[in-house]
């Protein structure tokens, strides 16, 4: 009898394959220091003799914890002629003082007049003077217009009621004109007491815009004295 073959031995199983390592995270690249370029003047002994006034910049990163000192030596990069330095000029003096009398801080105060007013007298202050001229109003029952008066008035007068006799009368060491405009026209007098003005009477309610002018063309100072008779 032919012999038996054989058996036939198994094929050994393939070893298990080993997983690849994983790649390791890429790690961002760090941003650019920022640049600075500034600008420093040559010393005498960089600068050459016919190269004087000439500047160089110089180029270089500022360190993350620090935002003056440069984290390497800076480098030249150019130079070029600075712009000529303007000579310093001396401040302007003060304007002169102006002449004439100085204003205070009572001067053009307001009047608000009722009958019975206290104090009776009132007296408020004022420079008299100005660049309109008073004579284009013309005359009044009260007197000439005259003087140069102010475009504003230099005092505004409230009545709260009627008047029987009031009197305005402007006292100065110049020549002076009174022009009071109210509800009921213009008043205007220049020499009633001398140079000094005065205008009285009936007054009705209203308001009333008073101006002290200048006669002689000075700047005067002046008082205003209103009266209830």
């Amino acid at each position: 009898p032919e012999p038996e073959p054989e058996p036939r031995r198994p094929e050994p199983e393939p070893e298990p394959r080993r997983p690849e390592p994983e790649p390791e995270p890429r790690r961002p690249e760090p941003e650019p220091e920022p640049e600075y370029s500034v600008w420093d003047e040559l010393t005498d002994d960089e600068a050459e003799p016919e190269k004087e006034g000439f500047w160089r910049r110089v180029t270089g990163v500022f360190r993350r914890d620090s935002d003056s000192s440069p984290a390497d030596e800076p480098r030249p990069a150019e130079t070029r002629r600075a712009e000529p330095r303007q000579e310093e000029r001396p401040a302007a003096a003060a304007p002169p003082p102006q002449d004439g009398p100085q204003r205070l801080d009572t001067d053009f105060l307001d009047l608000d007049l009722a009958p019975g007013f206290e104090p009776n007298p009132t007296v408020v202050t004022g420079i008299a003077g100005g660049m309109v001229n008073a004579a284009s109003l013309g005359s009044t029952s009260y007197g000439e217009c005259g003087g140069g008066i102010d475009e504003q008035p230099d005092h505004m007068m409230i009545i709260r009621g009627d008047f029987e006799m009031l009197r305005l009368h402007v006292r100065s060491d110049g020549d002076t004109s009174l022009v009071i405009r109210g509800p009921d026209g213009v008043r205007c007098n220049m020499e009633s007491d001398g140079h000094n003005p005065i205008i009285q009477g009936r007054w009705t309610p209203g308001r009333y815009e008073i101006f002290v002018g200048s006669v002689d063309g000075r700047l005067n100072r002046y008082s205003l004295t209103v009266t209830e008779f």
